[in-house]
């Protein structure tokens, strides 16, 4: 899905296409009254492009060489080069909100309706879904901080819920504390992300480096993704969900019998099939 958001923001950034609109873009001429070998609909989009901006006459010195192969009257200016960048700017940063936004809605997918029980588990290892909320939450603070602050909070000074960062309060009302924590600072680098801030432009990090902002943004979500992954498996674990219906895909080796997560949109007669089907393929492997 985030693939496809990004082939759209590429798209978007060159509506115009192969033509004479493109080379305008790159500061080329425009050639006047002579044919170009464009065709006439790519001349027409071309002098549609270049009435959008302001242009200036370009008076050539006696015995210059006209630029190209032919002679030219007059060539577009500045404008329409940044009337260009603007467009990919806007498109950029709708890339950045949509991989924000959509690591955002995945990380509280999985923690927006959790039990007691299930923040406090750990799955058999040593890092429960409360930490790993709190320590997404709080690295997201820190980076925002860096980015944006004059004087930037480090991990150790971050507003953690109720002052703790060593410690957890096993009370349901803290793990909402901690996720309420995560959307505040979700919803600052969403804001952050938003026109016309330069996402080329370097910022700083906690360990003493700079990058360009689109990095830290790439970083960012991508982070809040991987902890959402584990926060799945464990989830998957105890809740004892396989894969969604029909998304089996190892039934030689693990048997989901019964353990089919359901959405739902699954109809009765799907469900069905599917739960006979993998008996079926039990029974093959000797284990129905």
């Amino acid at each position: 899905m985030s693939s496809s958001r990004l082939n759209v923001g590429k798209l978007e950034t060159s509506t115009a296409s192969v033509g004479d609109a493109e080379v305008l873009a790159a500061g080329a001429v425009e050639p006047v009254d002579v044919a170009v070998g464009s065709s006439d609909d790519e001349h027409a989009a071309t002098k549609s492009a270049s009435a959008a901006i302001t242009t200036q006459r370009l008076h050539m010195p006696e015995g210059d060489t006209p630029l190209g192969s032919q002679g030219v009257g007059w060539r577009p200016i500045a404008p329409l080069r940044s009337l260009c960048q603007h467009r990919a700017v806007g498109a950029e940063h709708r890339v950045a909100t949509s991989a924000l936004e959509d690591a955002r809605r995945t990380f509280v997918d999985n923690v927006g309706d959790l039990s007691l029980e299930e923040a406090l588990d750990a799955g058999g290892g040593y890092r429960s879904v409360l930490g790993l909320m709190k320590h997404t939450a709080g690295w997201s603070q820190v980076y925002h901080s860096f980015a944006f602050d004059p004087e930037p909070r480090r991990w150790d000074d971050a507003d953690w819920p109720r002052g703790l960062r060593e410690r957890v309060e096993p009370s349901k009302d803290y793990v909402d504390e901690v996720l309420a924590w995560f959307e505040r600072s979700a919803g600052r680098w969403l804001a952050a992300v938003a026109e016309p801030v330069d996402l080329d432009e370097p910022r700083p990090v906690h360990w003493g480096d700079r990058l360009l902002l689109r990095e830290i943004v790439a970083m960012v979500a991508g982070h809040w993704q991987y902890h959402a992954g584990e926060i799945n498996a464990i989830l998957a674990i105890r809740r004892g969900e396989a894969w969604e219906v029909g998304e089996a895909v190892e039934e030689n080796h693990i048997s989901t019998v019964g353990h089919t997560v359901r959405r739902e949109w699954i109809s009765d007669e799907d469900a069905e099939r599917h739960e006979e089907r993998l008996r079926e393929l039990a029974r093959e492997h000797g284990r129905g």
